[in-house]
Formats: C-alpha cells, sequence, structure tokens
C-alpha cells in the first residue's frame, strides 16, 4: 500500500521510495529512444558509428541497443546503415492517425452518433 505526503496541498503517493515529483528514469530506456530518434532522423538510414555519436552514446551501448531494436522490429538494416523498422512504423503511424482525427472521430465506431465525422467532412474540400 502506498504511503502518501502532504506537500503543498496535494497528496504524492511514494512507492518504493519514489514520489511522483521525482521518478526513477530507466536510463536503458532513455539511450534506445535517443537511438530510435537518431535514425528516424535519417530518411535513408545511417550507420552505427554515426548514430553512436549523434545519440552521444558509446559504440558498445549503441551496437547493443541496434541489436535488440532490430530483433523487435523497431529497426531494420539495409546495405549496412539502420532505418526504422515496421514496429517503429506502426507506433509513429498511431500517433499520426490519432492526432488527424482530433476530437471529430473519436467515438465513431463506438457507439457513437457520427456527428464528429460528419463536422469533419464538412472541413474537407468538396465537403
Amino acid at each position: 500500500m502506498p504511503h502518501c505526503e502532504r506537500t503543498w496541498g496535494f497528496a504524492l503517493a511514494i512507492v518504493n521510495g519514489e514520489s511522483a515529483s521525482h521518478p526513477t528514469l530507466i536510463g536503458s530506456v532513455q539511450r534506445a529512444l535517443r537511438l530510435l530518434e537518431a535514425v528516424g532522423a535519417h530518411a535513408d538510414g545511417a550507420p552505427a558509428k554515426q548514430l553512436a555519436r549523434e545519440a552521444g552514446l558509446p559504440l558498445p551501448t549503441t551496437y547493443h541497443l541496434l541489436r535488440t531494436l532490430t530483433h523487435e522490429g523497431y529497426l531494420r538494416r539495409e546495405n549496412g546503415v539502420f532505418v526504422l523498422g515496421e514496429a517503429a512504423e506502426a507506433i509513429g503511424g498511431a500517433g499520426v492517425r490519432r492526432s488527424a482525427t482530433g476530437p471529430y472521430l473519436r467515438g465513431a465506431g463506438r457507439g457513437g452518433t457520427g456527428a464528429g465525422c460528419r463536422r469533419l467532412l464538412r472541413c474537407l474540400p468538396g465537403g
């Protein structure tokens, strides 16, 4: 059961010695995300050494992360360079779809009235 502490009128849950105001961050996840960002900045891909420099990571760490991200489908290796894989593209595509629909399509297909869809269609050319 979390211990609660009152600070400035807010209750902060403390779990395993960690408060909401000072979360424990996972360094390996941060490094993997920096590496994905570096790969994503190169439409034609980039070699491991360049990615290590750009992400500010040691080369051995970069190789381990590249191998893991490739195994999991977040990256692909093509002609000696790394490019985003299907898993990363799926995440990015989901974010784009969510941003594009905004409040207009949310609820459509889940018992929504479709009014949001009609508003969106009216905004499109010819709508």
